[in-house]
């Protein structure tokens, strides 16, 4: 895929809209991040859809780079990057989630990207949230 794909999906007023408005600190390198998640075998057209709710997720990060290249090189740690953002496109809050934690704790961004099979675990969070019992804790600990 050329890079005129990643053009060409900018070119869209509000999508280039919310691009323009983010404050990349190399506006050239984040747009060769979009086009390096957009060549991954068949990711464009789920990618395509996610576009928007990413970038106006990464225009609300404390650092709209480092999110954006976390978010590539999370595309190429999964499994499957094209059921990866078929879910982010279908759950636009774990977008916003995803650039919050990218771009505030590259500590943690590391452990996901590491361990990328946690992401739906991680993005439950009333499951992650909900109080333990004793038999819990006592069972997670034998693990």
């Amino acid at each position: 895929m050329a890079i005129g794909e990643i053009e060409k999906l900018l070119r869209d007023a509000q999508v280039k809209d919310i691009f323009d408005q983010i404050s990349f600190a190399n506006r050239s390198a984040a747009l060769g991040c979009l086009q390096r998640i957009a060549t991954v075998p068949k990711v464009m057209p789920k990618f395509s859809s996610a576009l928007r709710p990413v970038l106006q997720a990464l225009s609300t990060a404390a650092d709209a780079d480092r999110a954006l290249v976390n978010f590539e090189r999370f595309t190429h740690k999964v499994s499957n990057p094209v059921a990866m953002w078929e879910y982010l496109h279908s759950n636009p809050r774990v977008i916003e989630k995803l650039a919050t934690l990218f771009s505030g704790s590259q500590f943690l961004a590391e452990i996901l990207l590491r361990n990328p099979d946690y992401l739906e675990r991680w993005a439950q969070h009333k499951r992650l949230a909900r109080p333990k019992t004793a038999t819990d804790s006592r069972d997670h600990s034998k693990t």
